[in-house]
This record gives structure tokens, sequence and C-alpha cells, in this order.
């Protein structure tokens, strides 16, 4: 229950002869709030075999001075590799590069952020030097890349998220896995970047299907980390080997379904997807409003039945009644 802070602890004891001693002075950090992590990388475009500058900054709370680690993953790679801050050359290969920097305090709370540069693929001018053309065609290459960068960068961008959240493909359908109908859990041990799997989540609220998706989004194998993307709503979630997150798909404040990563191995994730609390899958549904359905017919038939025999008793009622003698007077 304590906040966020430094504490100063002590304790003292006293007997029945007020006798007092004091015990030594503790010092407890507690600190739950990961650092924030800046990375940066000067110049952010060039050409091949550009030396570019790479730094990090990060900032916490308590911590004055979080530890912080770089990596990089270049283009058309999957992997990050370790540099330190600085300039750094290998850049031959063109295409975007990933510079991500992992940030850690003293607490072990951890967290990391990323940016991006490009690097323009060697060209080789063809034909004579003469005559603008040469010139020309030279400056037309480093447009076209530079576009080709902008839209590859557009896609790993925040901004470009909801079009990784809602991919063309139908993805994986968690509800043919036997194991989601028997135990409520499905595991998927071949998760690649880009893997969606599509589940059906009926709310209690309002008993209406809602189709939701989880999408990996990105597996970063040296920093043992997965992040998934859970829509309808969008949400972004990331897991550290062991970890398991619960999600609220209905935004009605109760979680409904459970997230873990298992393990990575070779870029390949290892996922757990599990329901939690109450939960109504299609086939319920549909059998209970059938069943509701049912219900009310057989209602409305014993309803009929009940009223057609109250009839034919007040019609008998009356017959007697009009057949019975007045009292037994007569006139002459």
């Amino acid at each position: 229950g304590l906040y966020n802070g430094n504490y100063t602890v002590n304790l003292t004891t006293l007997d029945l002869s007020s006798n007092k001693n004091v015990s030594q002075v503790l010092f407890i950090t507690v600190d739950t709030n990961p650092p924030q992590a800046s990375p940066s990388v000067s110049p952010s475009a060039g050409d091949s075999g550009v030396i570019v500058t790479l730094a990090c900054s990060a900032t916490d709370l308590i911590d004055s001075t979080p530890t912080n680690e770089l990596s990089v993953k270049k283009p058309g790679s999957s992997t990050y590799t370790s540099v330190t801050a600085g300039s750094y050359s290998d850049t031959t290969t063109g295409g975007v590069y990933t510079l991500k920097c992992t940030t850690t305090d003293d607490a072990g709370n951890t967290d990391y952020a990323e940016t991006t540069f490009s690097v323009s693929s060697a060209t080789s001018s063809s034909g004579g030097s003469s005559g603008g053309s040469g010139g020309g065609s030279s400056r037309a290459a480093p447009t076209l890349e530079e576009e080709e960068e902008t839209s590859a960068e557009e896609t790993t961008s925040d901004a470009g998220a909801e079009e990784v959240i809602v991919p063309e493909e139908a993805g994986v359908s968690v509800e043919f896995s036997e194991s989601w109908e028997s135990t409520g859990s499905v595991d998927y041990t071949d998760a690649e970047e880009g893997s969606v799997y599509t589940l059906t989540y009926v709310s209690l609220a309002n008993n209406v299907e809602e189709d939701h998706t989880v999408t990996v989004s990105d597996i970063d194998e040296d920093a043992g980390t997965v992040t998934l993307v859970i829509a309808s709503e969008p949400q972004e979630i990331t897991l550290s080997i062991g970890d398991s997150q619960e999600v609220d798909l209905d935004s009605d404040g109760v979680t409904d379904l459970l997230v873990t990563l298992n393990g990575i191995s070779d870029g390949v994730a290892d996922l757990s997807i599990a329901k939690l609390g109450e939960w109504v899958s299609p086939e319920e549904l549909s059998t209970e409003t059938s069943s509701s359905s049912y219900t009310w017919v057989w209602v409305l038939v014993a309803f009929v039945l009940i009223a057609l025999l109250v009839l034919v008793f007040m019609k008998v009622s009356g017959k007697k009644k009009s057949s019975a003698p007045t009292n037994g007077i007569r006139r002459r």
C-alpha cells in the first residue's frame, strides 16, 4: 500500500522495565513506474555506408541514472544486434533500420522505445557521363527509395498500427481448436510476426456477438518480449517470457481474456490464449435464444387454453342458472 518513493524505516522495542532499544535504519525504495527511453539517430537518412550517431536518453521518477542498452535491427531481419552508443557504420544494406533503446531502473522496471533511420541502396550509373540525363537518373532513384522507405516507416509507426490491427487475411480461428471448447484455452507454439488469431466473444452486458483479433505485431527474441495488438477496440500489450496479461474485450471493467507468453525460439513465439470469467459462446447464445423462444410459445399456448376453459365454464354455468326453478312460487 505504499506510494512510490524513498522510505526510512526503523524498529523501536520497549520491555516492561522501560528498557528501550532502536534498530538500525533501513532505507526502502518503492518504484513501480518504468523509466522512459528516448532513442535518437543522426542523420536519419543517408546513402549506403553512411556513418550515423546512435544515442539514447532515459528518465525515471525515482532513479536518476537508469541503464540503457542499444540494439539495431537491419532491413529484412527479425532480430536485433546489440550496439554501443556513438558512431555506427554497418550500413551497407539499403532499407529501413530500427534502433531500439531498452532502459532499466534500480528497481528492475524496464521499458523500451524505437526509432528508425533509412539507408539508400548503392546505385551505379549506366551509359556515358555526358548530358543532364545522368544527373537526373541519379537524383530520381533516391526519390523513389525515399517514398518506399517512408511507406515502410508508416507501416511500423503508431499511426499505421490500425492497418495491422485489421489485416486483410482471415487469420487463424481460435474456435476451431477442440481445447478452446473443452478447457477454454488454446496454445500456439508457431506464432510469428504478423500472425492473426480470431475469436468471437458474446458480451454479457447486451448478449451481442463481437469479433476480435489477436495480432502478433513484434517478436523481440533478444529482449525476450512479444508485442500483441488486440482489437476490435485496439489494445497493445507487451509480454516478457513467462508473463501473462488479462484483457477486457468489451470495456465493461471485467477482464475476459488471458494471454501468456510461454517462450520464444528462432524468432517464433509460444503463446497461450484462455477464457476468463463468465464467457458465453455463440453456440450457447443461440441455444439460449431458441430455448427462450420455445418457452414463450408454450406460455402463449397455455394462456389460450386457460382462456378457452374459462369461457366454456362460464357458458355451462349460465345454462344451469337459466334452467333452475324460481324459488317454488306458482301463479294461477
